[in-house]
């Protein structure tokens, strides 16, 4: 196999709970070919299998996983020139805080009230991630996912993922493992500041038109305040 299955790995430390077991079997995904050999593999040995990306949203039992963890870790990032638009394309694996930044150091408008949101790109599609005011699907143009039944790449439109709160077609299917999504950018400044907390935020210092790296500063301020900090993605 060109896939390394490792054996009774520690899993606690790949989640931002830091509680739980070990995998049984442990795998890290660096490719489609490796997600499909070690699908193949699993069928095989006829044991669970559960795919983990940035553990933002995993809790593992103290007893841990008695099948095999497939651990994300599909990279790739590019953007793409349209006439009216920049279109991102992501892998799973990618940091999603990390993109987020990346697109604001670019002046690219969309994404930016997601900031510091943990996970991996992979997660804030299966749970269309949302902050103060915006959610992730308002500017998904499609997400590729491999579908585990049919041992086949799928892509899915915007309108196929049926994303709802905190919802997708992918959280409900879980055969579906994403592999990568593209996300539609602006150059055109479309602010987000209705919200009552970035509203007050941006009041209090007298600013009335925030530049992107301003809202990305006041979301990321906003967020430290209430929340305890929190890995943005796991080794």
């Amino acid at each position: 196999m060109n896939i390394k299955i490792e054996e009774y790995v520690e899993l606690k430390g790949m989640t931002t709970m830091r509680v739980g077991g070990n995998a049984r079997f442990f795998v890290r995904i660096g490719s489609v070919d490796d997600l499909h050999e070690a699908l193949i593999w699993v069928k095989e040995k006829n044991i669970p299998f559960f795919i983990l990306g940035g553990g933002s949203n995993t809790l593992v039992s103290d007893e841990g996983f008695n099948g095999l963890a497939l651990k994300i870790e599909l990279r790739g990032v590019e953007y793409e020139e349209h006439e009216n638009h920049v279109r991102l394309i992501a892998s799973a694996g990618e940091i999603w805080d990390t993109l987020v930044e990346d697109t604001v150091s670019r002046n690219l408008w969309g994404v930016e009230n997601l900031s510091l949101i943990p996970g991996m790109v992979g997660g804030a599609f299966v749970q269309n991630i949302g902050a103060y005011g915006a959610e992730v699907r308002e500017n998904v143009a499609w997400v590729e996912a491999f579908d585990v039944q049919t041992m086949e790449v799928k892509r899915f439109l915007n309108k196929e993922c049926n994303f709802g709160y905190r919802e997708s077609i992918f959280k409900q299917n879980p055969h579906l493992v994403v592999l990568r999504g593209a996300i539609e950018l602006s150059r055109t400044p479309n602010m987000r500041i209705d919200y009552e907390d970035v509203k007050k935020y941006f009041e209090e210092r007298g600013i009335t038109l925030p530049t992107l790296k301003e809202v990305r500063d006041a979301i990321v301020s906003i967020r430290t305040e209430k929340m305890p900090k929190a890995p943005l993605g796991t080794a």
